[in-house]
């Protein structure tokens, strides 16, 4: 069993706290959830909360139930808090993952809520195995991709694809180079497949702004900012990608803080240094909308 005192967490203070915090401070949540799976963290919150307010957005609007589909999170805690409180602007929600015991963890999530007709569990890479049938009926997509490289020197952690990404087979992607392969080629995926459909999803705020838009305007993306804050840096997440390349650009294009209000800005040798010798260190974090262009 597990829960957490969201109160005790610096990353939940920029966030009024409310039903999707008081959900995770439950502790029933967790009596099926097994060790391998992600354990949700101010994120995950974060989309969630953004989640939530696009639905009934959609929902208002549209005046119809919303169809959604959740992309690769490592955890089933979002389906779990839609079925239970929003079942009424829902008529399907599709959750995917890469990995088969998050797929089966979640199946026995699913079967204790008996909420089988509204979900569809679907084991994918990203977009590679999602039917057409699937996309063409979805209103919107949200995901919570890794958006760090793990040193190849480092041991893997149980929920390894939760937080981190191997780089090396991708560098034919130009945001590679900035932790964003995962992202472009989800981006990339959406564009082709799915041109019409609006993506949420966040975006590490560790990179400048401007580069983060920049990618989403090469696939004809246009940005709406859901959420733009600066929240302390996960203090077992490895900096060690930015710092290789701060030295290969011979600059600093990074966001990394000193202190929550972001006045003072270090670079991301700077933050590694201060992160391994348990000094705080603070990034922005974005929950951002991105709309097709060739949509109103």
């Amino acid at each position: 069993m597990r829960s957490i005192d969201v109160t005790n967490l610096t990353p939940f203070n920029w966030l009024n706290k409310g039903n999707v915090e008081q959900f995770l401070e439950d502790e029933n949540i967790w009596e099926r959830k097994s060790k391998e799976v992600f354990t949700p963290d101010d994120w995950s919150v974060a989309i969630l909360k953004a989640v939530l307010k696009i639905l009934s957005e959609k929902f208002d609007k549209k005046w119809r139930k919303i169809s959604l589909l959740e992309v690769w999170v490592w955890s089933w805690i979002n389906l779990k808090f839609l079925l239970k409180n929003c079942k009424d602007k829902i008529n399907k929600l599709f959750w995917t993952d890469l990995i088969q015991e998050a797929i089966a963890d979640t199946e026995k999530t699913i079967e204790w809520l008996n909420n089988d007709e509204k979900c569809e569990l679907i084991l994918s890479n990203l977009l590679e195995s999602i039917p057409k049938k699937v996309l063409e009926i979805v209103d919107f997509m949200y995901a919570c991709i890794p958006q760090v490289i793990l040193p190849e020197w480092a041991e893997r952690p149980h929920d390894y694809y939760a937080h981190y990404y191997d780089r090396k087979e991708f560098n034919s992607f130009i945001y590679n180079k900035f932790g964003f392969w995962l992202l472009e080629k989800y981006i990339s995926q959406s564009s082709v497949n799915a041109p019409w459909v609006d993506l949420v999803m966040n975006v590490s705020g560790r990179i400048n702004k401007s580069i983060i838009n920049s990618m989403f305007e090469n696939y004809w993306y246009k940005a709406e900012y859901v959420y733009d804050k600066i929240i302390p840096q996960c203090a077992e997440t490895e900096l060690w990608m930015y710092v290789e390349l701060e030295k290969e650009n011979k600059t600093s294009v990074w966001d990394f803080y000193e202190d929550l209000e972001g006045k003072n800005k270090i670079t991301a040798e700077q933050a590694e240094k201060r992160r391994k010798e348990n000094m705080p260190v603070f990034h922005r974090m974005y929950v951002v909308k991105w709309v097709p262009k060739n949509t109103n």
